[in-house]
């Protein structure tokens, strides 16, 4: 068991040596490796590369530290990052302590990276103050061994054998205090957990590291890592511990649980129904199985129901669960399981789940959860309803039993919504999906029956009666004014409607002309008032034009005068 306070001092040396925020003083404004966070319990850092990429490194302390290293990764898939992070994971002795990982974590980076060694790693060193014994760095790097076969031994042969003495009575002395602090630490983590319980995470632990040895390793380190602080926490909640619901891992794989919600809220309909289900079948919880991924928790686990059958509640066919909180658009790292599973409880009572008693138990299945849940996120993902209904039409062409919604036969048992209103708000989005796939599929299979009519006779005084189509046709054909006898048959609503038209449309007909005729008068008006303000040039020349007409005719005049006198006195002569 590692020494509580020994960790702590180890922690605030790397949080003072690598702070957050790059001290006033210092001139890089982006350090190389920073400690965002730290606890006892993980450590998350940050190393920014030579192009200034950033790369978030976690770092989980186990219960068995430092006998075991903590628990290393990496949010990113680059392999100078990747490499550096599992070359800690196979480190021994004092080399697990937290303060040496981060030194030989440094030192690989900057070597992946072809960087120089930053000047804090000679001060994270120094700034330890707990005594190290020799070997602190053996099996870190070849570095620390040369570090350590050049040491000077001139500083061990000056110190005063006095002092050693006071030193390692004060040693001896904290060190029996830590011991202390670190057994009422164990003591209060036991009792916080039941025996059964321990057993299994030490079962996994060790199940975990064979299947390190062995090369044979299901999962990723981090999503095993988060699993087992999830399962630890769960054992020591209040929840758990209150039978509000149960955990047990499926053929002891951390990746995949099955949980027993033995508690809902006891006013609900569901509760009565998990009692009933006690009375018949001996059970009174809702099975639920959880699958997690590797990618886990950057992704959602898969959730379904596995027993009872439950209608409504945003169950799903197959038994998966309609949940925004399950699907990657809604999901955050930051939800835990058990936060998850309450969640789940509440959503459940919220849509009215109900049991279905007597049902097949077939109904449930893996493969049918995982292709209802698959269609229901591409119906959310896109928002266009058209793309929506096709994506529906094509799931049901290639699953005739696919249902989204909840049966037709609990809808029956309610009370028939009067309005639109009330079936928007007293009835859930599933049973509302139940009543329109009804609507479809009976309007499908409507079949055209005979066209028949009530019609009453005003002429003829006829009492009502139903009337063939060759008749209501013939009686039509009378009442156009083609056809007509007689003109006492009143206007249909067609023919007062057309009439009307008529007459508006000669009325307006009427006005538009009326308003072509002052427009052409008002045209005539404007050209002539155009004439008289025409400019005295163009005035000018009308006249001069005018001038040589008159001039012209005046010599036509007088020649003609001339030639008739020629004339008269070619004919005197004769």
């Amino acid at each position: 068991m590692a020494c509580l306070n020994t960790l702590k001092q180890e922690i605030k040396t790397i949080q003072s040596v690598f702070p957050r925020k790059p001290n006033s003083s210092s001139t890089n404004n982006a350090p190389m490796f920073q400690v965002l966070s730290a606890s006892l319990d993980e450590i998350t850092c940050r190393f920014t590369g030579l192009n200034g990429k950033k790369h978030d490194i976690h770092a989980n302390i186990t219960e068995t530290y430092p006998s075991t290293p903590p628990v290393w990764f990496a949010e990113t898939e680059e392999t100078s990052v990747t490499n550096a992070v599992q070359i800690l994971s196979n480190t021994h002795g004092l080399d697990n302590h937290v303060i040496n990982q981060v030194d030989i974590l440094i030192r690989e980076l900057c070597r992946l990276h072809n960087l120089q060694l930053p000047p804090e790693l000679e001060k994270l060193k120094h700034a330890f103050p707990y005594p190290i014994p020799n070997g602190f760095h053996n099996g870190s790097s070849h570095a620390h061994q040369q570090q350590q076969q050049h040491q000077p031994m001139d500083d061990i042969d000056s110190d005063d054998p006095e002092e050693i003495e006071v030193e390692s009575d004060q040693d001896s002395e904290a060190e029996e205090d830590l011991q202390l602090e670190v057994d009422e630490a164990h003591n209060t983590s036991k009792d916080d957990m039941e025996v059964e319980h321990l057993a299994t995470l030490e079962r996994l632990r060790q199940t975990q590291r064979q299947d390190y040895l062995k090369g044979s390793v299901f999962g990723s380190v981090q999503a095993t890592d988060r699993l087992m602080k999830e399962l630890r926490d769960i054992y020591r909640s209040d929840s758990f511990k209150n039978n509000m619901y149960s955990i047990e891992l499926v053929n002891d794989s951390i990746y995949e649980w099955n949980v027993k919600l033995m508690s809902v809220d006891p006013d609900s309909p569901l509760h009565n129904d998990l009692m009933m289900l006690k009375e018949k079948e001996g059970k009174d919880s809702i099975s639920l199985n959880i699958m997690f991924k590797e990618t886990y928790p950057f992704e959602p686990p898969f959730v379904r129901v596995v027993h009872p059958i439950i209608t409504g509640g945003y169950v799903l066919v197959g038994g998966a669960i309609c949940m925004e909180l399950l699907t990657k658009q809604g999901w955050s790292s930051a939800y835990t399981v058990e936060a998850v599973i309450m969640q789940i409880a509440a959503t459940l009572v919220k849509g009215k789940a109900r049991i279905q008693f007597g049902a097949t138990k077939t109904q449930y299945s893996l493969a049918r959860a995982q292709q209802s849940f698959k269609t229901l996120v591409q119906i959310h993902e896109k928002n266009d309803k058209h793309l929506q209904m096709k994506i529906i039409m094509e799931a049901y062409a290639s699953n005739p039993d696919l249902c989204l919604g909840c049966p037709l036969d609990s809808i029956c048992e309610r009370a028939v919504p009067v309005s639109y209103k009330d079936f928007q708000l007293n009835f859930t989005r599933d049973e509302r999906l139940s009543l329109y796939n009804y609507a479809i599929e009976k309007t499908g299979r409507f079949e055209q029956p005979e066209l028949k009519l009530l019609f009453q006779c005003e002429i003829e005084g006829k009492p009502s009666r139903k009337m063939t189509l060759a008749e209501i046709m013939a009686f039509q054909k009378k009442r156009r004014t083609k056809y007509r006898i007689s003109k006492n048959i009143p206007y249909s609503y067609s023919e007062e409607i057309r009439i009307l038209i008529n007459d508006q449309m000669d009325l307006l007909q009427g006005q538009m002309k009326n308003d072509d005729h002052t427009n052409k008068k008002e045209t005539s008006l404007i050209k002539k008032k155009l004439d008289k303000e025409k400019s005295p040039k163009r005035t000018h020349y009308k006249k001069e034009k005018s001038r040589s007409r008159d001039r012209k005719r005046k010599r036509d005049d007088i020649k003609s005068s001339h030639d008739h006198e020629q004339k008269k006195k070619y004919k005197s002569h004769k």
